[in-house]
Formats: C-alpha cells, structure tokens, sequence
C-alpha cells in the first residue's frame, strides 16, 4: 500500500503521455481504495 503514495508522481507523468489509459487508471485506483478500506 506504499506504494501507492510512492506512484502518484508517475502515474501523474504518464497519464500526461498517454491520456487514453486513463480508464485504467481509474480502474486500479478504485482497487487500491477498496484494499485500503478492508486494511
């Protein structure tokens, strides 16, 4: 779950390079948001 704060920067920086993945983006952040809330 670390990691999670550890990635924004990155994954800021590639959904500037390729907005089109935004989707799944959206799709894993919701995920790591449903790990948090069982945690």
């Amino acid at each position: 779950v670390n990691f999670m704060e550890n990635s924004y920067e990155l994954v800021t920086e590639l959904l500037r390079l390729s907005p089109n993945k935004r989707k799944y983006y959206q799709q894993g952040e919701r995920a790591m948001r449903l790990i948090l809330s069982a945690s």
